[in-house]
């Protein structure tokens, strides 16, 4: 079975789904990836609090041998801060203080993984592969680099160099069941990437907002706009890795980068024909 897309009235592409477009190697590596971040993972899952997410409340585990829920990112805000009252920042899993490196060494295992995904994007939205590629090369020549004296940016720059992908954030999700919800740091415009492997027994990825469902086998990928169109996954039997990219906007907003627009479908060939 070929893509499936989404699209509204004007011709807005708001969801693509690829079934089984990832062959059994690359999810051997995806998965064999997640070796060095065992500890982290198993460590991630909490009882729920009045401040905690859903993201690492136990109820949304369902994985014996291994669960958990771990953000990446070279460069982002920590939750409840932005531009105009703080700096960003490596995220906890992968800085040097963290006496747990595993992050680091999951971040190269990701390398090939993360970079095919992430060029995914200039076939599905062009325009937001451009400014997710130039939201990255400004962190890196114009906040990182001119202040690496400072260790903190020094750190900053070096995940940078080392970051294989044009969305700024990622999340490891392992045998989680993922309530209804809607990504509130992205924009309506941009798509989040998701990247479905394990041994599960088939599920569907949800998405009431447009009353249907998508069929979501191991080595399935959908692209969404996360923060228009309510998704969700539920529980499943086997093991199942969910590999999530993402962008944040206010990190594109402090670099004052352009923010893309939406993608419609009458206009891809004009965009591949200029940027694929």
């Amino acid at each position: 079975m070929g893509p499936t897309v989404l699209i509204d009235t004007a011709g807005v592409m708001l969801l693509w789904s690829l079934l089984e477009v990832l062959s059994s190697h690359f999810q051997d590596l995806m998965w064999g990836a997640l070796s060095p971040i065992n500890a982290m993972l198993s460590h991630s899952v909490s009882e729920p609090t009045a401040n905690s997410t859903w993201r690492i409340a136990h109820r949304n585990f369902d994985g014996v041998d291994m669960q958990g829920c771990l953000n990446f990112s070279p460069v982002w805000f920590q939750q409840g801060r932005n531009a105009s009252t703080a700096c960003p920042e490596v995220s906890a899993t992968l800085k040097a203080r963290n006496p747990d490196q595993g992050g680091r060494d999951w971040l190269e295992q990701m390398m090939v993984p993360s970079a095919v995904l992430s060029a995914a994007m200039a076939i599905m939205h062009p325009d937001l592969y451009a400014t997710g590629r130039e939201a990255v090369i400004c962190l890196y020549q114009d906040l990182a680099v001119p202040q690496s004296d400072d260790l903190a940016f020094a750190e900053m720059a070096e995940m940078l160099r080392l970051w294989p992908s044009v969305f700024t954030a990622a999340s490891v999700m392992v045998n989680h069941s993922t309530p209804f919800h809607r990504d509130h740091n992205s924009r309506v415009q941009w798509y989040d990437l998701l990247a479905s492997i394990g041994t599960y027994v088939s599920t569907w990825f949800e998405v009431p907002t447009l009353g249907t469902a998508c069929y979501y086998p191991p080595g399935s990928v959908v692209t969404v706009s996360g923060l228009l169109v309510r998704h969700g996954v539920g529980p499943t039997e086997g093991n199942r890795l969910c590999f999530a990219l993402y962008m944040q906007d206010n990190v594109h907003q402090a670099m004052g980068v352009q923010r893309s627009d939406w993608v419609c479908y009458r206009a891809l060939p004009a965009l591949w024909a200029g940027n694929v």
